[in-house]
């Protein structure tokens, strides 16, 4: 165990010992963080492709942003970590901003109950 938590040192992780029961939990946890913000990244790829810019320039233009609210997240916490509208309490914004996906393909818009 010591031997595999100095590796994982080395390497740049952070070991963390967890229950034989809960690993499956561990990895789900570890895939949503890592899928789910691949996903929303290629999403607001897309989309800014579809305005017409090329998709180096869309990911160049998101990137910046995402790295910003992924270093507010682990500097200042999920509370004040958020940016744009959503920091501001600015829900109109937010409002608009669904307003302008429905025009997108069905797969952008929230789901509907």
């Amino acid at each position: 165990m010591r031997v595999a938590r100095r590796i994982a040192r080395e390497l740049g992780g952070s070991p963390v010992r967890v229950a034989g029961g809960k690993k499956l939990l561990y990895h789900a946890a570890a895939a949503m963080a890592a899928g789910h913000i691949l996903a929303v990244e290629e999403a607001a790829t897309q989309l800014l492709v579809s305005l017409g810019m090329k998709r180096r320039e869309a990911m160049r233009a998101l990137l910046p942003l995402t790295r910003q609210v992924l270093d507010n997240f682990e500097t200042l916490g999920p509370r004040t970590g958020w940016t744009g509208p959503l920091s501001r309490g600015d829900f109109k914004v937010v409002h608009a901003h669904l307003q302008a996906l429905r025009d997108s393909p069905q797969e952008f818009m929230p789901m509907r109950r």
